[in-house]
């Protein structure tokens, strides 16, 4: 038999890995299934959270509206008195708001007398909305009113019955109120050319 040199052998003997090179391997290519399980449930996980924090937006109609004036000006005509109102935020928080709790103040005493139209947005509208939600926009867009100064004067107080009165109560001639002058505040009608 003969006898072969290590010299003369074809192949290269490998040298042992180093402590990165063992390492390395130990991270990413041992234990490789357990290793993309835990990764996929790390994505559904994160994707799941994530998705939660995304803001849902809620259209709320029926939305009551008031309008704040200055105290010496009357609105006179009659603007509306709901809107529809969107607003955006967690989708708990926007579940648990009721529509009919709602108020809608729209800031209307830095303007002046006469016809206005008034375009509601974020700054003009004030509401009462829990944490973490905010006003997104508004149907109507704009409201129409007329600002007019307000007066005051006494009216004279008059009775008057509808129907007939009924039997055994005879016949009511003569009544006077108490007070008979009655004090009325109302805007006063601007004049239209």
């Amino acid at each position: 038999m003969p006898f072969q040199d290590s010299e003369d052998l074809q192949f290269k003997t490998l040298r042992p890995p180093t402590a990165a090179e063992r390492w390395l391997r130990r991270i990413f290519i041992e234990d490789l299934k357990l290793k993309l399980l835990s990764l996929g449930i790390t994505l559904v996980l994160w994707f799941a959270v994530t998705g939660q924090k995304q803001p849902l937006s809620k259209r709320f109609t029926g939305v009551q509206l008031s309008f704040v004036h200055a105290d010496k000006m009357d609105i006179a005509n009659d603007p509306p008195r709901t809107i529809d109102v969107t607003l955006s935020g967690n989708s708990d928080t926007l579940g648990k708001i009721n529509p009919q709790d709602l108020l809608a103040t729209v800031l209307v005493g830095d303007q002046a007398m006469g016809d206005r139209v008034v375009r509601l947005s974020r700054e003009r509208v004030k509401m009462d909305l829990p944490a973490g939600i905010q006003i997104d926009g508004f149907q109507p867009a704009v409201v129409s009113v007329r600002l007019e100064p307000r007066v005051e004067r006494e009216v004279n107080v008059e009775i008057k019955f509808e129907g007939k009165v009924a039997d055994g109560y005879g016949s009511l001639r003569l009544l006077r109120t108490l007070p008979a002058l009655a004090c009325a505040v109302q805007p006063v009608m601007v004049k239209q050319h």
